[in-house]
């Protein structure tokens, strides 16, 4: 697609540019999985109303009529959308796509934009980022889970706990696969996401709660602003809820365990065990998801009747409607959400929210004031909430649901675009000094290394740095790090010392007689053999000035180096400074 041409067809003026806006998306409206791509575009659409000429470039699920990395175009609601067909969502591929990039530079370039809006970026690829600072964009970027420090974005480990280690990703997952073989440790991919993460001009969370979780997991520390997304009030009828009648529970949620649709199942057995309710109260699941055919097959076998209705992935418009038709709405998730659309939704509604006491939530609901909050993971903490919903209706439902309508206007778009706005439009600020880099290569790291790797912030618990794989960074990234870090002794260090002394940087790498004896005149280069001795080295470079980390025999080092090349194809001599002087 020549995005050049069709920029040229436009008929506004290049003049105009200082209000060019591109929203960064991995999937967008109408084809949606989550709460995200919706926030997205409808902070497009309110910024296109306030007069910004605004674009989307967006991710979505390849269909298979195309292959992977094709760029089709269309229009959502007067926006153009550049779609993508994500070539992976696997965590080995998902975070860098270079195709992507490409695309992305030539929309930016084709209509000369000049701010960048990020929302989740997962399957596009996060080097977007550092790439639209380096073409001097502005930058503002909305966390809307955990993906800048968790590959699966929701801090869950396979047992289904909520993760309070967040370096130790390897416990999750072995390594990322590389096209050259092997793998590659975890804390490598996961530095490079935050890396490139931590390059935006602005970082937003819509709950304090996430915003901390980064601070924690040590990244984009004390950065990150806490606003809210909002909601469109027009589209949400106010509605005071009656107590009398049967209690209508609503579950609008992806179908899948994170959102702790299994626990909510098991709710439903034991609220039915109690014959005396049955009749007072009905359940409605609302979503798409991997877990949709269970739950289809477990009501098929179920003794619930119309007491407990799956209703699929439902439009829009009639998802509201159901939505305005429910006493109640049900959240059980068994990860700490951010800021749940649907809790919005429900208290903009007058809806009586029941959710678990985790991540943002407690931001949004006044236990027992505005709503109910369960313990996680607890099907009958579940159902004794819904229980008491039941019981005592009359007089509860109206009570909470006042509440909610009372706090309607705060929870309004028009205040978190006019937060918003200013962001992007006002100076950034400062921010602080990037955390060291150390370029890493040679191919797959020895077991030795990967272990090194992987307890690095034991090693160095007060030393935060980040570990860079070679084929990510790119030449401003190598001028800008502390040290290459050759880790492994499988492969030749020619080609790295060649390309480090390009730079200037000293090489770190693991004694070997060999190498030592054929690279002893280098200056820069500098052995360890257990993890104590590579954090002495790390430490000593960090508190050594970048002028003085290579000494000025470094000239004669490269003067050798390019000698040693020369020769490289005979492996029986050595090269002694003296011989060259």
């Amino acid at each position: 697609m020549d995005l050049a041409a069709q920029a040229g067809s436009q008929s506004q003026s290049v003049d105009d540019a200082h209000r060019r806006i591109v929203f960064v998306s991995n999937f967008y409206p109408p084809a949606t999985v989550g709460g995200a791509e919706v926030v997205a575009h409808r902070q497009a659409l309110a910024l296109k109303e306030r007069g910004w000429e605004v674009f989307a470039f967006a991710g979505q699920l390849t269909s298979g009529a195309v292959p992977g990395g094709t760029l089709v175009t269309d229009e959502q609601d007067g926006i153009p959308v550049y779609r993508l067909e994500i070539q992976s969502l696997d965590p080995d591929s998902n975070f860098s796509w270079p195709l992507a990039e490409a695309y992305f530079r030539a929309l930016v370039s084709a209509y000369d934009i000049k701010w960048v809006f990020c929302h989740n970026v997962i399957g596009l690829g996060v080097g977007i980022i550092p790439l639209a600072r380096s073409m001097g964009l502005r930058v503002i970027t909305t966390l809307h889970d955990n993906w800048g420090h968790c590959y699966r974005g929701t801090r869950l480990r396979e047992d289904g706990s909520v993760c309070d280690t967040p370096q130790e990703c390897w416990a999750c997952h072995p390594g990322i696969r590389i096209p050259s073989g092997g793998r590659l440790p975890m804390r490598v991919r996961r530095d490079y996401v935050a890396w490139c993460l931590e390059q935006a001009d602005t970082l937003i969370s819509p709950s304090r709660f996430t915003a901390r979780s980064y601070d924690e997991a040590g990244v984009a520390r004390d950065r990150i602003n806490a606003v809210s997304n909002g909601i469109d009030l027009h589209a949400i009828p106010p509605v005071l809820r009656s107590g009398e009648g049967p209690v209508n529970f609503l579950c609008a949620a992806y179908m899948g365990e994170h959102k702790g649709i299994p626990q909510l199942l098991e709710a439903a057995e034991l609220l039915w065990s109690r014959e005396d309710l049955r009749g007072r109260w009905t359940l409605s699941l609302a979503g798409a998801g991997h877990l949709a055919p269970m739950v289809q097959a477990r009501l098929a076998a179920s003794k619930f009747g119309d007491a407990v209705r799956f209703l699929g992935k439902l439009p829009r418009a009639e998802l509201i409607r159901t939505l305005s038709r429910s006493q109640a709405v049900v959240l059980p998730s068994v990860w700490p959400e951010n800021e749940p659309v649907i809790l919005l939704e429900s208290i903009a509604s007058g809806a009586v929210p029941i959710a678990t006491n985790l991540g943002g939530n407690p931001e949004l609901i006044r236990h027992g004031k505005t709503g109910i909050l369960v313990e996680p993971a607890d099907p009958a903490a579940i159902a004794v909430a819904m229980i008491h919903l039941i019981e005592n209706g009359p007089s509860l439902i109206p009570t909470l649901s006042a509440a909610n309508l009372a706090q309607r206007d705060r929870l309004s778009e028009r205040h978190t675009m006019d937060r918003l706005e200013a962001l992007l439009t006002n100076p950034p600020a400062p921010a602080p000094a990037p955390l060291p880099v150390i370029i890493c290569g040679g191919g797959e790291p020895d077991l030795g290394s990967k272990t090194l790797v992987n307890t690095l912030h034991d090693v160095l618990p007060d030393t935060p740095i980040r570990l860079i794989w070679e084929d990510w960074a790119d030449a401003q990234t190598w001028s800008g790090a502390v040290a290459y870090w050759h880790w492994t002794r499988e492969s030749d260090l020619l080609p790295a010392f060649e390309r480090a002394a390009r730079y200037g940087l000293p090489v770190i790498t693991r004694s070997d007689p060999d190498l030592t004896a054929r690279f002893n005149w280098a200056a820069g280069l500098h052995h360890y053999q257990q993890p104590e001795g590579f954090a002495a080295i790390l430490q000593q470079l960090l508190s050594t000035p970048p002028s003085d980390q290579m000494k000025p025999e470094v000239a004669l080092s490269k003067s050798i180096l390019r000698a040693y090349t020369m020769l490289r194809d005979r492996r029986d001599f050595r090269l002694e400074a003296a011989t060259l002087k």
